[in-house]
């Protein structure tokens, strides 16, 4: 009780090849990269599919876009399930094809991920250079670990959900570690939502990984050795920023030099040099990426001058986020190789597998394609101390996702509640904070802990509020393929998205239909309990104690 009251295996492969295999889909295609010639592949994101039982069935590598993604969606759909599980030789051939094919020039990512609810069944049996299962494992592991694509090595990810049939749990332990690039890239899951999620947190990380953003910062030329500072948090003050650049001006040069870079990281380095046109001089600086955050907002972007005298900084008044300021995003090519097992010991749970790989190619196709634009193309208004959140015009800011997430839709940490770190299972056994505090001091607080600024977790009285009907409306829908609450503010339109990401105790549990979200207020009647929100799909949302010990969702607020 949470509150007082298979093993499937997925490879996902990121290059551009053609794969071959025994069986072909033959139905129209969008363009697609043929091996060996000598034609360059152009930019863009690339997809194949292969879906193995006793045979293979292909979807040969082609453009993945917004307009062509239901080429690729028809046929995950129209694949069936069947005996057999040819797991070695799904993935051998998936290597072998992004060996030969034709690649584009900026391919940034080589990526690949397997899925299977057993052991492997008769690959050996397909290529007479091995003679059993573990030879053959053993060699598909070689390649994933030295074969390189276009000068990049194999990013290999590997999910598992075991089936009832397994027996023989080192041999799928085996295969789960050997069919990955790294022991932090295997993962042992035990639904089909814990599927989804991780379908959803490599989308997450492939799209971070294949965008390139750019911001372009105009100024006045200033003074030699003048210290400037770039904010992007909507901060009043400089000296409280999280998310800025900062660097020491050169008049001679029209360069910053000895950058810094605060929340984010850059391409671009220590130094910078500028582009001057009249007064005016433009710093770009390239392959921005925040460090918590999808991308960095631009359009709260605040230009300050240190004066040394008064060791503050004073506020450039002039400075236009709406015209000195240019962004822009790109996505770099990237193949992905999606390689889903459809053997039928999958049982009904196989039309699952389905849905949610259906999900993670709309998710990758409706983020092909790049932006460009001034600073009010944003991808954000609010950022506190580098977490973004959202007004719903209540008595806080209510981020935008969970504590441990990086997107509305992750499913973020699990934490007992007055503990600030995560572990892998809960139970009273293990429970380390044993102070009864009314309310959970700030040192206590999972939130401000990891977040810091002033973000913190929500009290009792800050719950009702969202949770009050006069406030804001609950809906439950699927966002990206998690299931959750959409609550809606009847103040102001806005919103934020409550994914269901169950609770923990010696593992995952409810995932995809409860969700349930720690305050700070412990229950004074009983204090092994401490109040929560709690929901379930078709049920009201209500108030719960919690037992302090479980690991249960923190979606944090800030002032």
């Amino acid at each position: 009780m949470k509150y007082l009251k298979l093993l499937t295996l997925l490879t996902l492969l990121i290059a551009i090849p053609v794969l071959t295999s025994c069986e072909e889909d033959e139905k129209d295609q969008p363009l697609y990269i043929g091996g060996g010639g000598d034609t360059q592949a152009g930019t863009g994101l690339y997809m194949g599919v292969i879906g193995f039982n006793q045979a293979l069935t292909t979807k040969q590598i082609s453009i993945l876009s917004p307009n062509t993604k239901s080429y690729f969606t028809d046929f995950v759909s129209d694949l069936t399930s069947k005996n057999g599980t040819l797991l070695y030789y799904a993935v051998d051939n998936a290597i072998e094809a992004l060996e030969t094919s034709t690649l584009p020039n900026d391919l940034v990512n080589v990526a690949m991920v397997t899925f299977t609810d057993g052991l492997d069944q008769g690959s050996f049996m397909m290529n007479s250079k091995y003679e059993s299962n573990e030879e053959y494992l053993s060699a598909v592991n070689n390649k994933i670990k030295n074969t390189k694509v276009k000068g990049l090595p194999i990013s290999a990810y590997s999910i598992g959900l075991k089936g009832s049939d397994v027996s023989d749990n080192a041999q799928f332990q085996a295969n789960l570690i050997n069919l990955a690039s790294s022991r932090e890239n295997a993962a042992e899951v035990t639904s089909m939502d814990e599927v989804n999620a991780k379908f959803q947190e490599i989308a997450n990380q492939l799209y971070k990984e294949n965008s390139v953003q750019s911001i372009s910062l105009s100024i006045p030329g200033q003074a030699d050795g003048t210290k400037i500072r770039f904010t992007f948090d909507n901060v009043t003050d400089a000296s409280q920023s999280q998310l800025y650049i900062e660097g020491t001006f050169s008049l001679s040069e029209r360069s910053l030099k000895d950058i810094t870079y605060r929340g984010m990281t850059s391409g671009s380095g220590e130094v910078v040099a500028g582009v001057q046109e009249g007064i005016f001089v433009t710093f770009t600086f390239n392959d921005i990426k925040g460090k918590s955050i999808s991308s960095v907002p631009t359009n709260k972007i605040m230009q300050w001058i240190y004066i040394t005298g008064t060791s503050q900084w004073q506020k450039n008044s002039e400075f236009d986020p709406d015209s000195q300021t240019q962004t822009t995003v790109d996505r770099k090519s990237a193949v992905i190789m999606l390689v889903l097992d459809c053997s039928s010991s999958l049982g009904t749970q196989f039309v699952t597998m389905q849905r949610h790989a259906n999900a993670f190619i709309k998710k990758m196709a409706d983020g092909s394609e790049g932006s460009t634009g001034g600073g009010n193309t944003d991808y954000t208004d609010n950022v506190e101390n580098g977490h973004e959140y959202v007004d719903l015009g209540l008595s806080v800011k209510w981020a935008t996702c969970n504590v441990g997430a990086t997107t509305p839709y992750g499913y973020g940490n699990y934490y007992a509640w007055g503990e600030t770190t995560t572990r892998s299972s809960y139970s009273s056994s293990n429970y380390r904070y044993s102070s009864n505090p009314t309310t959970l001091p700030l040192s206590a607080d999972a939130a401000h802990v990891n977040w810091g600024g002033s973000w913190r977790m929500p009290t009792y009285n800050e719950l009702s509020e969202l949770k009050n009907t006069n406030n804001c409306t609950w809906t439950w829908i699927t966002l990206n393929g998690v299931k959750g609450y959409k609550v809606t503010s009847k103040k102001n339109g806005n919103s934020i998205f409550l994914p269901a990401g169950g609770w923990r105790s010696e593992n995952l549990r409810e995932a995809g239909s409860s969700g349930g979200y720690w305050s700070t207020s412990l229950n004074t009647s009983n204090s092994d309990g401490a109040y929560g929100v709690d929901f379930e799909w078709g049920g009201s949302v209500e108030w719960a104690s919690y037992y302090r010990w479980y690991g249960h969702s923190i979606r944090a607020v800030c002032e």
